[in-house]
């Protein structure tokens, strides 16, 4: 069942709290992400990019549902896990 708000829209808030970037990302795109990685802006798992194909580029935050790409992102910033779906 697809959270709504209620107005009757989705509620895409609740899917992107309830979602794990990560395991959608390995799911949709068969690479696994291995490599743990804390920092002080959370837990990172890191592995090749399926965009790019870059061995080490690809990191996921597990803490925000964001993943980004040091080759291949579209812009400097984070994108939203449930972007990397469309």
């Amino acid at each position: 069942m697809i959270p709504r708000t209620a107005d009757g829209k989705i509620d895409f808030k609740t899917i992107r709290e309830s979602i794990s970037a990560k395991e959608r990302i390995e799911q949709l795109s068969g690479v696994t992400l291995k490599i743990k990685e804390t920092t002080s802006e959370g837990v990172h798992w890191k592995g090749p990019c399926p965009f790019c194909g870059g061995r080490d580029r690809f990191a996921v935050n597990e803490h925000t549902n964001r993943w980004w790409c040091r080759q291949c992102s579209p812009n400097d910033h984070w994108a939203d896990g449930l972007d990397f779906c469309k």
